[in-house]
């Protein structure tokens, strides 16, 4: 059990460390709070198992949180995306008539 509350602080000190790449306001206060709560945690061994379950889907949350703001990146490619399309369907209707047409 008490190895099962040390693997948890180590994942929780991993997390923060990336949230403070992402440099979000909001993800690093609640890191920060993460911290604390993993270091309560410890010490309460008797309740470690409720606190412990606690902590690890307050982790998941801040998976959500980086996830949206890696998918805004990638936002500004959709536009280019629509260049790309709009070339493909007008040239794919003339190729299949004059290729697989007289093919077949």
């Amino acid at each position: 059990h008490t190895h099962a509350c040390m693997h948890a602080r180590t994942h929780a000190r991993a997390h923060a460390r990336m949230h403070t790449q992402y440099t979000h306001s909001t993800s690093t206060v609640q890191a920060q709070y993460t911290r604390t709560h993993a270091r309560t945690r410890t010490r309460t061994h008797a309740q470690y198992t409720h606190t412990c379950t606690y902590a690890r889907t307050h982790t998941h949350t801040h998976t959500h949180t980086c996830t949206r703001a890696h998918t805004h990146t990638p936002a500004a490619a959709p536009p280019k995306h629509t260049a790309a399309s709009q070339l493909l369907p007008a040239a794919l209707p003339i190729s299949c008539t004059g290729g697989r047409g007289g093919g077949a």
